[in-house]
C-alpha cells in the first residue's frame, strides 16, 4: 500500500498556543520550553506521513499527544487534497 504524504498547514493561532506553552515551561524550568517547542515541531512534521494514525476525538478533529507534555495537537485531515490543518495545541 502506498503511503500518503500530507501538506501540514498551521492555523495562525497555533503559533500563539505554542508560544504560550513555551513561556509557561520556561518559567517553570530553564530551557524546558525550548524542549517542548522542539518536540511539538517534530510531531507536527510527523503528521506529513502519519496524520491518519490518530483517532478522531470530536467532530472531524484528531488529536496527537505531545510526548512528555500534557498537550495535544488538534488537527483535521483533508484526504482529497492531501492536507492536514493543525488548528491548535
Amino acid at each position: 500500500m502506498k503511503k500518503i504524504h500530507f501538506e501540514v498547514i498551521r492555523h495562525p493561532l497555533l503559533s500563539i498556543d505554542l508560544q504560550e506553552a513555551i513561556d509557561y515551561y520556561n518559567d517553570k524550568k530553564a530551557y524546558l520550553g525550548n524542549e517542548f517547542y522542539h518536540i511539538a515541531v517534530k510531531q507536527l512534521k510527523a503528521l506529513k506521513k502519519d496524520a491518519l494514525l490518530y483517532q478522531i476525538r470530536y467532530e472531524d478533529v484528531r488529536c496527537l499527544q505531545i510526548r512528555r507534555f500534557p498537550f495535544m495537537i488538534h488537527y483535521t485531515v483533508d484526504s482529497e487534497q492531501n492536507k492536514v490543518y493543525a488548528h491548535g495545541i
